[in-house]
């Protein structure tokens, strides 16, 4: 099969899919814009892996609603992860004045925390933010940075590394 073969399948693949991905991911979400970041990322992993295009037509769209409600349910999971940070933390934005000197040593180990990071190498910085900020595993990191999922994991030791020793100190 010809590249140009294969770019013709897959567009006309999305043109007659894509309304009900969309639907799918939707029904999960509840919300138009994770919908669309559903829609593309299924088709961004089916381009990047075109095997599922050899597949009957009925085994694609399977792929493909599976792939939908997956990553639906992963946003989701992910969004709770969120919420439930953003109200343990909560409690030291509400405290009161005879708090303040814990609040001010919260934000001081914060402002370090990121100045560490900052510091790291790019890539290292760059994994470390998706996996600690963005709550993504290391398989769909390694997947959106293009690098092995041991790669991740190195740059993630050597970030907590970098970070628990320069605490300590």
């Amino acid at each position: 099969m010809s590249d140009t073969n294969t770019d013709h399948e897959f567009i006309a693949l999305y043109d007659r899919l894509s309304p009900k991905v969309y639907r799918i991911a939707f029904l999960y979400t509840q919300d138009e814009e994770l919908a669309k970041d559903v829609l593309q990322d299924v088709f961004m992993m089916l381009w990047k892996n075109q095997h599922p295009l050899q597949g009957t037509v009925a085994s694609i769209e399977s792929y493909l609603f599976q792939s939908a409600r997956n990553k639906s349910i992963d946003i989701l999971r992910k969004s709770k992860i969120q919420l439930s940070y953003a109200e343990s933390v909560k409690p030291f934005l509400e405290l009161g004045s005879e708090d303040t000197e814990r609040v001010t040593s919260f934000r001081f180990l914060q402002q370090e925390i990121n100045e560490i990071i900052n510091g790291l190498p790019e890539k290292c910085r760059e994994v470390y933010q998706l996996s600690r900020r963005e709550n993504l595993d290391n398989k769909t990191i390694a997947y959106r940075l293009n690098i092995s999922e041991k790669t991740v994991k190195n740059h993630l030791t050597r970030a907590l590394n970098t970070l628990r020793d320069k605490l300590r100190s």
